[in-house]
């Protein structure tokens, strides 16, 4: 043996190329030596295999003819009567949508001033609740609205047989767009109404 290669010759090197050996021809002996259809369920994991490792055609093999339809399920319950009494869409000019509103017309509104509506009710609300029609960009509108409560005086602005007032706010004065400045005025402005 030359000497260049005794003095190169380490335990570390010796065992380094053995297992460099071992290690190449163990996987050529594994990849050679296992015979076809030799692993079967006893060789693999549960839930090794997945859909995806497996061919279509084999996922054909498991899917059968669709059946008949079912038959038809029985209808269900009517739900429970709204507490609603009247409720409407208005307009800016203070007419009423027909088909979104219930019990309340064009002749139970009175557009009284700018931004304000009155409404002679033919029955007595204990509340309502309204909001803006904030369509598009002209969202700075502020409804309110006032129920009046037996034994209260009516408001400046009513008339003896009216019963709730809306009162639509534009925060910026304007009700056709929406700016940063604050200059709030009552304008005429589409909204929706809900008594009880």
């Amino acid at each position: 043996m030359p000497s260049w290669m005794r003095r190169r010759l380490t335990y570390a090197n010796v065992i380094a190329t053995l297992a460099l050996f071992l290690a190449l021809n163990v996987g050529a002996y594994a990849a050679i030596k296992i015979p076809a259809n030799s692993i079967g369920s006893a060789q693999l994991k549960n839930k090794a295999v997945t859909p995806k490792k497996v061919s279509p055609a084999a996922l054909k093999l498991f899917k059968g003819r669709k059946g008949s339809q079912g038959a038809k399920g029985l209808p269900g319950a009517a739900g429970a009567q709204g507490t609603a009494v009247a409720f409407a869409a208005v307009n800016a000019n203070g007419t009423t949508v027909a088909s979104q509103s219930k019990n309340v017309s064009d002749a139970n509104v009175k557009h009284v001033a700018s931004g304000v509506y009155c409404f002679a009710l033919p029955f007595a609300p204990t509340n309502a609740v309204v909001n803006g029609s904030n369509l598009c960009g002209a969202n700075d509108t502020l409804p309110t609205v006032y129920v009046r409560r037996p034994g209260d005086p009516p408001p400046d602005d009513w008339t003896g047989s009216d019963n709730g007032r809306v009162r639509a706010l534009d925060l910026d004065g304007n009700p056709n767009t929406v700016s940063a400045t604050y200059s709030p005025a009552l304008r005429d402005h589409d909204f929706f109404i809900w008594f009880e």
